[in-house]
């Protein structure tokens, strides 16, 4: 099936090729055998460009197997998210690489539908909830490298911490995911202090704004008369879109995977403006707010990545318009600090994460959580 839908439009074309070309031959007359061979070699042409774009283009291979199964993906529809995790409980195996290059090998274990973070013997007295995209997943670690995961161990394991980050994920998904009360099902009366950390990177107002070509199904929100509420998917309203249309699913999934429609047809080439900034910052308000409906401080965390953005100075000041809290981890990293992103990818490190975790333990939790003193943990 992934052969299928990677390659749906080359297929389409040859096919679409060889029936002109077949009704070419059959028909008599010579007007119609001249407009079916010449529509044949239209389509021939386009083709021949689809394989010369998908020879030409360099991008990272991944293998990839499920409990032990090769696999094509681990990802599927979600009628809510546009896209999730295919199963709640699976073991991920990948293997990255980059024409000769191995990029990372990473298991990737999921547990209720999410990266799990491992279990620890001490009682959870506290929660920390962890959002965003693949930086906040963490694409290309184990499990236990991951943000989330070395918050918990930082922490000494007092945290019950749950991992809501995914590939592509958005400021959008985020917010969908408390618009279902995904994201705070496990609370209770016994976590006294509740944290919500969203890992940001600029490329996240693009994804809010609908520019993402890989999230057509994802969760879109619009201002409206002042007002952010949710409108559907950006593929079409709610009401229009429903999960049991696999055709047209499969169809708009080809043509998004196509090699003419990443080069010529991708909305990351749409140009963000102030619309897209106020978007994103009113998502994130709403987020603030739930997360405070459920006594649950939120706080956004911007990535190195943000200080040479060009909106930063804006997107910075309308949060804290806001009241939106932000740290930026500039003040934690240092420009001479390597083997913080993987090399040739991009994505977080081990190392970015233990030095992120242990900033967060030492320097904001004890005044998050107003000095308290969480079980036997102290600094």
């Amino acid at each position: 099936m992934k052969y299928i839908l990677d390659n749906g439009l080359a297929l389409s074309l040859l096919g679409i090729s060889l029936i002109l070309l077949f009704f070419g031959f059959r028909w008599k007359k010579v007007m119609l055998k001249q407009l079916a061979f010449n529509l044949a070699a239209i389509f021939f042409a386009f083709l021949l460009y689809e394989l010369y774009l998908d020879y030409t283009r360099q991008g990272k291979k991944k293998e990839i197997k499920i409990d032990g199964k090769v696999a094509s993906n681990y990802v599927d529809y979600h009628p809510t998210l546009g896209y999730a995790a295919r199963d709640d409980e699976m073991q991920v195996e990948l293997n990255c690489r980059l024409g000769e290059k191995q990029l990372y090998e990473a298991n990737y274990q999921f547990r209720d539908g999410w990266r799990a973070v491992p279990e620890d013997t001490v009682p959870d007295t506290a929660w920390a909830a962890f959002m965003g995209g693949s930086f906040t997943f963490g694409e290309g670690l184990n499990d236990e490298e991951t943000l989330p995961a070395q918050f918990n161990r930082a922490t000494g394991g007092y945290f019950k911490t749950l991992n809501f980050g995914f590939h592509g994920y958005g400021p959008h998904h985020a917010l969908r995911l408390m618009d279902i009360a995904e994201a705070t099902g496990k609370l209770d009366t016994t976590h006294h202090c509740r944290l919500a950390f969203y890992l940001f990177i600029p490329d996240h107002v693009r994804r809010a704004a609908g520019y993402a070509s890989w999230d057509f199904n994802g969760p879109k929100y619009e201002i409206r008369t002042a007002s952010l509420v949710n409108s559907g998917q950006f593929s079409g309203p709610a009401d229009k879109v429903s999960g049991d249309h696999k055709l047209t699913r499969a169809l708009r999934d080809m043509w998004q995977r196509s090699d003419i429609a990443h080069t010529h047809f991708r909305k990351e080439q749409i140009d963000i403006d102030r619309e897209d900034i106020a978007l994103t910052v009113a998502i994130f308000e709403a987020l603030k707010e739930k997360w405070k409906d459920h006594h649950t401080q939120f706080i956004i965390l911007l990535d190195q990545s943000v200080d040479d953005w060009t909106w930063r100075a804006e997107f910075e000041k309308a949060l804290r318009e806001k009241s939106v809290e932000s740290i930026s981890l500039s003040k934690i990293f240092t420009d001479e600090q390597e083997g913080l992103y993987i090399e040739g990818d991009g994505h977080p490190t081990a190392l970015y994460n233990a030095l992120l975790a242990e900033y967060l333990s030492k320097q904001q939790v004890p005044y998050l959580c107003q000095q308290q003193v969480i079980g036997s943990w102290k600094h």
